[in-house]
């Protein structure tokens, strides 16, 4: 965690299972840390999907992409980026100063669309819950369409799908922790389950492809939080968060959201804010990082009273955070506790699962990370897959393992 103070800075970092060496040839210390690309590529209003707002209007989603020009690599880590605004207000353009600073330093960005509140009533801790689903699956769309365009249509945008990662500003903030953060198998009431229903279930309805993967590789929270800290467990990403530590808009710790009308404000659902999030990721070992701002206020950080003071140490040091997890810390495999064998590998016409744990979900992706089985069978027939690379995803209340296996 990172404590900033008048002019002292704190840092408590939770490093976890970190290898020694890179496992991308991209990775040299310097991109994707400083600023290596001067010029950059602007693919504007992609369309990713499309769907009804709170208020019943239909609305298409559009995305704006940022790619360093000029770059050889074609394996890039892909930030998806959502602007803040209460959930009342904002565009996709909000996030551009942001999606270009990382793109400078090698990453492609995306600056995303959402729904917004547009309800003629005034908002409520209900309406705010199912508002905040919708933008939920907004994001979740967005994710599955880069890697649908990396399996169907070449990886037009030149990224890397094991390491896409999801972030937001405020009320953007919230979405992004609530994708990387809240799992199928939480502890989820009543009354969110059925606006998750009512929504299109847990991919949301704003894209068909749902045969795509929403997973993410981690998420960047400026002022952003999560409903509850229990969602918090060992199957979750890293996160890495930045929050003001008298925030009276998004709580720090554990608090109510508040809408801000002029002069005055609506205080809605209860969430924990980054510095909860902090201490659950680092309680149970999953890479972490915090800044804390000691300061009375709403992401000054970025554009407010202390933009000039640390904006720039926060790009550093969230560049760096994923730059630590592209090169060194393969996220996507978190071990169980009990060992996991696939046998026979390489595999002519079906593999056997042996596990003295229980095992929930089996998941087989192809090389291009898109789902091609899902089943509970410990013993598995390939015999109608094409020859090639396939990884198995297994999970279960431990945690999640994923193994490489080739079929000939």
């Amino acid at each position: 965690m990172f404590h900033i103070k008048k002019n002292t800075v704190k840092i408590l970092l939770c490093l976890c299972s970190l290898f020694t060496f890179s496992q991308n040839s991209s990775c040299d210390g310097i991109r994707y840390i400083e600023n290596s690309f001067h010029d950059i590529i602007t693919t504007a209003d992609v369309f990713f999907g499309s769907n009804t707002t709170i208020g019943g209007k239909s609305q298409d989603l559009f995305m704006d992409v940022f790619e360093p020009s000029n770059d050889t690599e074609d394996n890039r880590p892909l930030i998806i980026l959502a602007f803040g605004g209460a959930f009342v207000s904002g565009n996709k353009e909000k996030m551009h100063d942001l999606a270009n600073a990382y793109a400078r330093k090698g990453y492609v960005t995306a600056s995303i669309d959402y729904r917004l509140y547009d309800k003629l009533a005034i908002i409520d801790s209900a309406l705010l819950i199912d508002v905040v689903v919708k933008g939920i699956g907004d994001m979740r769309a967005a994710v599955r369409y880069f890697k649908q365009d990396f399996s169907e249509n070449g990886n037009t945008f030149g990224i890397d799908t094991n390491y896409i990662f999801v972030g937001g500003i405020s009320s953007g903030g919230i979405i992004a922790c609530h994708i990387g953060l809240l799992d199928a198998g939480d502890n989820i009431p009543e009354y969110l389950e059925t606006s998750i229903e009512n929504n299109g279930g847990w991919e949301g309805s704003s894209s068909d492809n749902t045969q795509y993967s929403s997973e993410v590789a981690g998420v960047l929270s400026f002022s952003g939080g999560i409903k509850e800290i229990e969602w918090v467990s060992e199957k979750d990403v890293p996160v890495f968060a930045v929050h003001e530590t008298g925030d009276d808009v998004v709580p720090y710790q554990r608090g109510p959201v508040k809408i801000n009308f002029g002069s005055f404000s609506i205080p809605l659902i209860h969430i924990s804010g980054g510095k909860e999030i902090y201490d659950a990721l680092q309680n149970i070992s999953i890479k972490s990082e915090l800044i804390s701002i000691d300061i009375e206020d709403h992401v000054s950080y970025f554009s407010g009273s202390t933009a000039e003071v640390y904006s720039d140490s926060i790009m550093m040091h969230s560049s760096r955070f994923i730059e630590n997890i592209f090169c060194d810390f393969p996220v996507n495999v978190k071990p169980l506790q009990n060992n996991i064998t696939i046998f026979p590998n390489p595999v002519q016409d079906y593999i056997i699962i042996n596990s003295n744990a229980p095992i929930e979900s089996i998941s087989i992706y192809d090389n291009y990370g898109k789902n091609v089985l899902k089943t509970s069978e410990r013993k598995i027939s390939l015999q109608s897959f094409s020859k090639g690379t396939y990884f198995v995803k297994l999970q279960n209340s431990e945690g999640i393992v994923t193994k490489k296996i080739i079929l000939k």
